[in-house]
């Protein structure tokens, strides 16, 4: 498991296995119900098995410890 978050993008991904290319995967997207601006996309393979699962706006729903742990992108 690895986990990265972007600064420029605010959005952490939590990526459950190595060497998986975007273009084997299947990406839902979901809304919590009662946070505005929350998105999280949950991706699979084509199998699907789940795979990582990307949180935009991260900062608003991640503790600030998990973040600080993460691979910086940006």
């Amino acid at each position: 498991m690895h986990t990265t978050y972007d600064g420029e993008a605010d959005a952490s991904y939590i990526g459950l296995i190595d060497n998986i290319r975007s273009h084997d995967m299947l990406t839902a997207i979901h809304h919590p119900d009662g946070i505005n601006e929350w998105e999280i996309n949950v991706d699979f393979d084509v199998k699907g098995r789940l795979v990582g699962v990307e949180i935009l706006f991260a900062k608003e729903g991640l503790p600030a410890e998990f973040i600080a742990q993460c691979e910086r992108l940006a």
